[in-house]
């Protein structure tokens, strides 16, 4: 008696579990719905500005990316500093660099020239008033176990962090 109550109290949970099938049927000229599209003036479920921001505020990137690393540190001269290492899984690094130094332009950072070390790894200063210095580098190397096995490359940014 105590393995069928057990058995459907199983089978009731998983099909609680289950979302109902889509009214859009699949066809050749039409793939089956993965989600339903928000209907127009529908507000975001993540608008700007809220959840987890891996980029200094008004940065953004249109790459996929996975988040390897985020880390606060204290600097040598005992400020907080934020470092965050994002896996590069579109393109490359040097494709997500361009991204990320046009976005920073237009959150009003100044960049100083680009380095690029015998290593290939390109790094660049930038500074904004009120904010400090953000130092981004990048590599198409991603080391020999990274967090994502679809990674291209790496975007190390390291910036003040204001708790």
């Amino acid at each position: 008696m105590k393995s069928k109550l057990l058995l459907a109290a199983i089978v009731l949970s998983l099909a609680a579990c289950t979302q109902p099938a889509s009214d859009i049927a699949a066809t050749p000229d039409a793939p089956a719905a993965v989600a339903d599209a928000p209907a127009k003036g529908d507000k975001p479920v993540c608008p700007e500005g809220t959840g987890y921001q891996v980029l200094p505020k008004g940065v953004k990137l249109t790459i996929d990316y996975h988040l390897r690393s985020d880390r606060i540190y204290t600097h040598k001269s005992g400020k907080s500093r934020r470092k965050v290492v994002l896996e590069v899984l579109s393109g490359d690094a040097t494709g997500a660099l361009a991204e990320l130094e046009t976005s920073m332009a237009k959150a009003g950072f100044t960049a100083s020239p680009r380095k690029t070390g015998d290593n290939g790894r390109t790094t660049i200063s930038y500074t904004k008033k009120g904010v400090g210095v953000v130092t981004v580098s990048s590599s198409n190397d991603v080391g020999d176990k990274p967090s994502n096995p679809g990674a291209k490359g790496t975007l190390m940014i390291d910036a003040p962090f204001k708790a």
